[in-house]
């Protein structure tokens, strides 16, 4: 850490402090809080009462008296459940057992003390539905040893998230085996699938480098998944999506130990409908996953370990039209989870995982009706890390706490194969992309993230006021070096009609890209907050949060490349209780999100980037399918080599990306165990930060002012600017080795501003599980709608964050507005248990969403740096086509159900389970190729064939052993 950025942590620190002499408290996002009255049977207020909260594993045990409004309050315990009593003299002992203290949100229990002297205990085994009175946030949270245990899901964090009204699965192109591990991702309040942010035990273990998930933790070790999918308070940020937060386990006083075995055998699964891509009826999956687990006391009701240790494999096969891939994994997560309880008032916990693995891929050639053929090649793709997770919570007095954190996230991100060394090849001339040559990689990386993060938050209630401040700083790190295998890129092609090649139409063309680009490249980012949770009195509470952020991104030679500070993020909520005792609520609450500059763009625009393109007659290819290159036709020159001037390539007057979120909501009981919800969401997106390319608009402003014709050659200058604002920015257009400054305005460049807006409706309901039954789902109505999905790109699969080809050209936002990528209109869920007295327990979950929008894309008739990007633009054969005008996909229907029965042995209990995901082996299309013209501007014969369908049917056994 650098002299000036200690100067900043101490600066920031101070103004902490202030915040904090105003401050109170407010729930965080590892721990839990209890609150309620007490009261006299006939109503009255009851101060000086002893409440006593005594978690049921651990033994951790916390007194307080109620105030002189009789009210109490336990914020910071950890997720676990209690016991609860009240004592006073000459009233009866009132005792709650079993009462379940979750992440993020409050638990109301207000108790009532007769008069008397006999001790009085009511013992509560369901688990209660309240109402949150307190809060705005809206989402799902989840217990995995209740709900994942009851219900059919897929094992991971995006599964779960997939349950929450208000997500949608992405798009598959983003879930490839080679680049992103096969993570499926979620759509959140109709943001990109690269929005949302992933915490574990409060840190942050976002992928900084795009935002496409996160560090992957098996469900074993989690304790409680929270997914919170809008009105989020002040302490959340670096999120336009939603928040997916999670608890590990931890030890108690009971040593418990035992083993998971799950089990999805290829042979009872089945498999998708071949495409024009895939040879879908080849492909299998085959996994096996193993958790042992150990976790107990070390003193007992003072210090308490939990241990996971992971061993997994995976087989799966990715076979194309003239190429069959196969991946395998076969390494270990390990986890462990270590908490002291110092004194009753303080704790320190540490968590330690790893989700590091290695991912073996093998090539073979293949024919379909052939099989597949010769051995060519393999790779090996290295993903995620070591974590480490340190944190101390302390009580300071009654009404003042403090908490510290300190974290290190690491992911790897290398590819590597033998056959590094040989050039990509590929072959577009018959309309189907070929791989041809000897090579594995498209893109050999060496590359790795690291997140050093730091917390300190202070809370501290006075009176009705419940406030929380804090202050966080990480240093993101991506190293990386990158090339084309072979350090060039050839694909083979036929020119179209009225090409720019001087060519006649259908001559065979190779075009040749060479690319490299390397460097270590931070990110820091800071945020201070305060959010007051003000009760004005039993039926109204006010929340007003002010989160400030700065987002400060270098370059490859540790400068600023883009520094965005005093982003003032308000949250603003009113919540009405209309009967006062928690039993439900109207709210409404606005609020404004930031989103951090990704550091892909640093490593894209501020590295020391060698990328070139030309284009050659083919006059042949070797026996090694290199070509025999002819004339260069075509040229360009996209980046030298050396680490660009930050001017050359910044507006100076940039904004940072935010959206705006404004939220109606109305929840109720509907009785003891059923509750009702309804809410209208709308967010909107008030700037975005993309490069765009000026050289059109430049070179009439150099011809204008200095008299130079042709100054740019249409790919030169790439600005990181909001989108159809004016900008500034710096080039030597004389040639004097001098700098000039030029500004462009909006109408000049031509592009239109960013935009996306999303629209929502939605109804849930809950029936908590009592009586051996539950119930929860949602039904959502929704529309997503601009020219602008977000970070990223499902059009085109683009992985590229804060700078896709979305904003490249101004002719490529020509009918560029319509429904967006992630619009689902209609989006109902429904998952729920049923459980016999002998033990055996059914298991259900429906999902129904409407298809995808479709798209037809083509080349630019008229915008002649746009045309040269191909079939990017919303023309086909020279008619605009505009945004989802053609439609959607179908609808997409999905059910899972599962079956399990428990039985003991000695002094251990068996589980045995089975899930069978898509029963039906439904097999809608979900994705079609929506390129309607080749690069070269002759039809694409493949357009709107099917390119992805839903996941096809399979089945999991899994066996628990617990002692």
């Amino acid at each position: 850490m650098s002299l000036t950025t200690k100067s900043n942590w101490r600066s920031w620190v101070f103004v902490l402090f202030a915040c904090a002499s105003l401050t109170a408290f407010a729930s965080d996002n590892t721990h839990g809080f209890l609150q309620g009255t007490v009261t006299s049977p006939d109503g009255g207020e009851l101060p000086g009462v002893v409440v006593n909260v005594e978690n049921q594993k651990t033994g951790l045990n916390r007194s307080m008296p109620t105030n002189d409004r009789g009210s109490y309050r336990f914020p910071a315990l950890p997720v676990g459940t209690y016991t609860v009593t009240a004592t006073m003299t000459g009233f009866q002992t009132a005792k709650r057992t079993d009462i379940y203290i979750g992440i993020g949100d409050k638990t109301t229990l207000n108790l009532v003390l007769k008069p008397g002297d006999v001790s009085e205990v009511i013992t509560v085994t369901a688990e209660e539905s309240v109402v949150d009175t307190s809060s705005t946030t809206f989402g799902l949270n989840v217990r995995t040893a209740e709900l994942v245990e009851r219900v059919p899901v897929v094992r991971d964090q995006t599964a779960v998230a997939l349950l929450a009204p208000g997500a949608t699965e992405g798009d598959e192109s983003f879930e490839t085996e080679d680049l992103h591990g096969g993570q499926k991702l979620a759509s959140i309040g109709g943001s990109s699938v690269a929005e949302n942010a992933y915490l574990v035990n409060g840190l942050n273990t976002t992928n900084f480098r795009n935002g496409l998930g996160g560090s992957t933790v098996p469900f074993e070790f989690l304790e409680e998944l929270q997914v919170k999918t809008g009105g989020y308070q002040a302490e959340f940020g670096r999120s336009t999506g939603g928040v997916i937060n999670t608890v590990t386990k931890s030890g108690t006083n009971d040593l418990h130990y035992g083993l998971t075995f799950f089990w999805e055998p290829e042979a009872l699964g089945s498999q998708s409908p071949d495409t024009y891509q895939r040879t879908n009826s080849a492909e299998d999956r085959d996994v096996t996953d193993l958790n042992l687990y150990v976790s107990g006391p070390i003193v007992k009701d003072k210090a308490f370990f939990y241990l996971l240790y992971n061993p997994r494999r995976t087989e799966s096969q990715d076979t194309r039209v003239d190429q069959d891939r196969t991946y395998e994994s076969d390494d270990a997560f390990w986890g462990a989870k270590f908490d002291w309880h110092v004194t009753p008032e303080h704790a320190i916990e540490v968590t330690v995982f790893s989700d590091e693995q290695d991912r073996e891929q093998t090539n073979f050639d293949f024919a379909r009706g052939v099989g597949r053929g010769d051995f060519a090649g393999n790779a090996t793709h290295s993903r995620g890390g070591d974590n480490i997770i340190a944190k101390y919570t302390g009580t300071i007095s009654p009404t003042f706490f403090v908490s510290a954190q300190y974290g290190i996230n690491k992911f790897d991100r290398t590819s590597s194969s033998p056959l590094d060394l040989n050039p990509r090849i590929t072959d577009r001339r018959t309309g189907t992309n070929l791989n041809l040559g000897s090579w594995v990689n498209r893109t050999v990386v060496e590359a790795d993230d690291e997140r050093e993060a730091m917390r300190l938050d202070f809370d501290w209630y006075v009176g009705n006021h419940s406030i929380r401040a804090g202050f966080d700083y990480e240093t993101n790190t991506s190293f990386n070096n990158e090339n084309y295998s072979g350090d060039i890129w050839w694909r083979y092609e036929l020119a179209g009609e009225g090409n720019d090649f001087g060519v006649p139409a259908g001559t065979e063309i190779v075009r040749e890209r060479v690319f490299r680009n390397g460097g270590s490249f931070e990110v820091e980012t800071t945020a201070l907050y305060v959010q007051d949770s003000w009760q004005i009195n039993p039926n109204m509470t006010l929340n007003l949060g002010l989160r400030n952020e700065t987002f400060n991104n270098m370059n490859a030679e540790g400068s600023t490349f883009i520094k965005v500070s005093n982003q003032l993020a308000p949250r603003l909520g009113f919540i009405y209780d209309p009967k006062g005792d928690s039993s439900s609520k109207i709210y409404v609450n606005y609020g404004r999100y930031y989103l951090p500059i990704a550091s892909n763009t640093n490593i894209r625009m501020s590295g020391a980037e060698f990328f070139t393109e030309d284009y050659y007659v083919l006059n042949g290819i070797n026996g090694d399918d290199s070509p025999i290159k002819g004339d260069l036709v075509q040229s360009s020159v996209f980046g030298d080599g050396t680490v660009p001037d930050t001017s050359e390539i910044l507006d100076t007057s940039v904004e940072p990306m935010y959206q705006d979120e404004f939220v109606l909501g109305y929840e109720t009981k509907v009785s003891e165990n059923w509750a009702v919800g309804i809410r209208g969401v709308h967010r909107t997106l008030g700037e975005a930060i993309e490069d765009i390319a000026v050289d059109a608009a430049l070179n009439r402003y150099v011809e204008e002012n200095f008299g130079i014709s042709d100054f740019a050659g249409g790919f030169d200058y790439y600005i990181l600017t909001n989108p159809g604002t004016d900008l500034t920015f710096s080039t030597d257009v004389d040639g004097d080795g001098v700098f000039e400054e030029i500004t462009l305005s909006g109408s000049e460049l031509g592009y239109p501003k960013a935009e996306r807006d999303y629209y929502a409706v939605e109804f849930t309901f809950q029936r908590a599980w009592t009586d051996n039954w539950m119930v929860q789902g949602s039904y959502t109505w929704s529309h997503s709608y601009g020219n602008y999905e977000g970070w990223v790109r499902s059009d085109n699969g683009q992985d590229d964050a804060g700078i896709t080809t979305n904003f490249d050209q101004p002719g490529l936002l020509d009918g560029g507005g319509g429904n967006l990528p992630n619009d689902r209109r209609h989006n109902f869920k429904v998952f729920g248990a049923y459980g016999f007295d002998n033990g055996l327990s059914l298991g259900a979950n429906l999902s129904v969403r409407s298809g995808r929008p479709r798209n037809a894309f083509g080349v630019h008739p008229t915008d002649e740096f746009a045309a040269l990007y191909g079939q990017e633009s919303f023309y086909v054969d020279g008619v605009l086509q505009p945004r989802g005008s053609l439609g959607t996909t179908s609808t997409v229907t999905r059910f899972d159900t599962s079956a399990q029965y428990p039985f003991s042995i000695g002094n251990g209990q068996i589980n045995l389970r089975v899930d069978i995901f898509n029963v039906f082996d439904f097999d809608t299309v979900t994705q079609v190729n929506e390129t309607a013209e080749e690069d070269n501007g002759s039809p694409d014969p493949n357009f709107g064939l099917p390119e992805y369908y839903q996941t096809p049917r399979s089945v999991r056994f899994s066996a628990q052993l617990r002692f």
